[in-house]
């Protein structure tokens, strides 16, 4: 049995939406592009409106600390002349290397302009007068004293290029002054051409896309399950991590007990019987050759215990986290000879072992780092139990973190999954008075 052909009707009624959804899609494109090209010719204008308004502040700026440096000159010289200190001609020299910097500067930037670049032309042998007029008035001050060169002084031989010099300067920051009005007022009609520009085709292109709107929805579901999906994989991945760093720990623990129990006492007792082989050798290059031979086997049985404590402390277990925490701090301190504080108050020593162990490892990384990267003196470590809360910061006097720090490194990753494992919070920051600050809190409950 054949299913009758839609009608007439309801087909054309589909075909229309079809293209009216083809219409919708293609002029809101457009609308967009429009509103792109818009908004874009509207930023180049106002960012070259911007550029010679920021010019134009830059030139006044620079007009002021010339001034102000000149006068620099001015106030080291009287002081000179009243008492000629090394001091005092330093100063001069640096006010006047100032001088010349930001002339050359102020120069450079009114290349554009010749009504500027030729008042700076003006000023130019002005200052170069006033600047020998002065060096000379302090060497007549070092050679017939203090009378003489005020007196020289007093003639105010330099006057009227001083006036002029300074009138030069009132000059230039005026026509800077109405630079900035002209270009300030250009901006504003940039920027409000550029929003109405922007914002009417903004509406026409909401109009179009609103049409299309259904298409954005089912995106947006997409979107959410993909999202979902997303979470649930990260979950899988978290929880993943932490059978890992279990199976690592129990790893660690397994070998550095293997290496403490059966190796370092191997080690240990090869080093007693060629202890007790060397008193029955006559010869004596062969005991000295059985002294070097027993004393590395001694160092080999020091290495092997100081990895075997690396991989898995054993004082963690037997004796709590505060003893397990002073006894490396101990021992970080005299390998590298940063001064290492430890503080820990109301720390049991039954604590949970996930929680010691997870508190050890992030102060043994965070005092690696400081080691390694904080080039600073000392570090501070403090444990303490409050609100049912474990508190754990650590601080050092280093360079800190860089303003852009990276804190996804294999390390700032392993204490953050150790910590998610305890339900655990790893805040990483700089401290107050410098240096970082690392802290961390590890409920109880």
């Amino acid at each position: 049995m054949k299913h009758p052909a839609p009608s007439q009707t309801v087909a054309s009624e589909i075909s229309e939406l079809k293209r009216t959804n083809r219409v919708s899609a293609v002029v809101g494109i457009a609308m967009l592009v429009l509103v792109v090209c818009i908004a874009i010719w509207s930023l180049q204008q106002a960012a070259s409106t911007e550029y010679w308004v920021n010019h134009t502040y830059q030139v006044l700026n620079l007009s002021y600390q010339l001034e102000f440096d000149l006068k620099d000159t001015q106030a080291s010289f009287r002081a000179y002349v009243l008492q000629p200190t090394t001091q005092y001609r330093s100063d001069f020299q640096g006010a006047t290397g100032r001088v010349n910097d930001n002339f050359a500067k102020l120069k450079s930037l009114t290349a554009d302009n010749p009504a500027q670049q030729a008042r700076i032309d003006q000023l130019a042998p002005l200052i170069a007068r006033r600047t020998k007029r002065i060096e000379d008035l302090m060497a007549l001050r070092d050679k017939a004293g203090f009378a003489d060169a005020e007196k020289q002084r007093e003639l105010k031989p330099g006057k009227p290029d001083a006036d002029r010099m300074w009138a030069l300067c009132t000059e230039i920051q005026s026509e800077e002054y109405r630079l900035v009005a002209e270009r300030e007022h250009l901006r504003r009609d940039r920027l409000t051409e550029g929003v109405i520009g922007t914002i009417g085709s903004a509406l026409l292109a909401l109009m179009a896309l609103w049409v299309s709107s259904l298409q954005v929805r089912r995106a947006v579901r997409d979107l959410i399950r993909s999202d979902e999906v997303l979470r649930a994989n990260a979950e899988d991945l978290r929880l993943l991590t932490g059978k890992l760093l279990t199976a690592q720990e129990d790893e660690r623990r397994r070998i550095a007990r293997n290496l403490h129990d059966d190796l370092n006492q191997s080690l240990a007792c090869l080093a007693m019987d060629l202890g007790s082989l060397t008193e029955n050798i006559a010869s004596l290059p062969i005991q000295q050759e059985l002294v070097s031979l027993r004393d590395r086997t001694r160092q080999a049985a020091e290495l092997v215990r100081n990895i075997s404590h690396e991989l898995h402390p054993s004082i963690l277990e037997d004796l709590g986290l505060k003893p397990a925490l002073q006894e490396f701090c101990e021992e970080f301190e005299d390998r590298t000879g940063i001064a290492t504080h430890l503080e820990c108050r109301d720390v049991a020593n039954n604590l949970p072992a996930e929680v010691a162990s997870c508190v050890y490892y992030v102060v043994a990384e965070c005092l690696r780092n400081v080691a390694k990267h904080a080039q600073g003196n000392t570090a501070e470590v403090n444990v303490d139990i409050r609100e049912n809360l474990l508190h754990l910061t650590v601080t050092d006097d280093g360079t800190g973190f860089p303003a852009s720090p990276d804190r996804s490194g294999i390390g700032m990753t392993a204490m953050r999954e150790r910590l998610h494992l305890v339900k655990g919070e790893l805040t990483v920051g700089g401290a107050p008075g410098g240096g970082a600050l690392v802290t961390a809190v590890v409920p109880l409950a």
